[in-house]
């Protein structure tokens, strides 16, 4: 493992000039990346469940959305957020791991932009890659908790991962536990942004 500006460490510091967007790494730096972060040094307390180079950890008392999202953020900053949902496999996995616990509902890191304009638009998950419609549970996103409020927000704008369900939206006036993901990305601007602007 490459720890710092050691001897075997070249070839993190020696990549070709690449473009980067708050989409993600590219390939190469990702492949730089990923060898370079190890969860079980760089992700204590995370002990939840493991998949494809992530850790994960519960918050199990109940939270908003935003209280899940501050806490996850702050926990390991830079290198923690609330849960993406990457693949469907990572969702199951993460189905599995809630199963059978106090709380049947756990926030997860999709939030939709206030700019969204009907319940599917707009989804993107914290780390700010793609949010694929696959991943969602049967019927939703649905905006069942309402059509639009007064300054045209839609109401379920949080996603959270019910066991025995899937993923589904949610609003925030919701209180359940929270799913935080330790994987060595950072928090996008896009999905900062979104956050931000439905703090109320």
């Amino acid at each position: 493992m490459c720890l710092g500006l050691l001897a075997g460490c070249d070839d993190l510091f020696n990549l070709e000039p690449i473009a980067i967007d708050d989409g993600g790494l590219s390939t190469e730096a990702s492949d730089a990346f990923e060898s370079a972060f190890d969860p079980d040094q760089q992700c204590p307390g995370y002990d939840l469940a493991l998949y494809a180079g992530s850790r994960y950890r519960i918050i199990s008392g109940l939270t908003t959305p935003w209280e899940a999202h501050d806490d996850c953020r702050d926990d390991l900053p830079g290198i923690s957020h609330l849960a993406v949902a990457s693949s469907n496999a990572e969702r199951d996995v993460l189905l599995l791991a809630i199963e059978n616990r106090s709380l049947s509902s756990w926030w997860m890191g999709g939030v939709q932009p206030v700019t969204a304009t009907t319940p599917s638009d707009a989804w993107l998950w914290v780390t700010g890659e793609p949010f694929d419609k696959t991943r969602w549970a049967m019927y939703e996103p649905n905006d069942a908790g309402g059509e639009v409020d007064e300054v045209m927000h839609h109401y379920e704008q949080f996603t959270v991962l019910t066991a025995g369900y899937g993923l589904a939206d949610l609003g925030a006036g919701s209180a359940f536990g929270g799913l935080c993901e330790c994987d060595g990305r950072s928090i996008s601007s896009a999905a900062t942004m979104a956050i931000d602007q439905l703090r109320r």
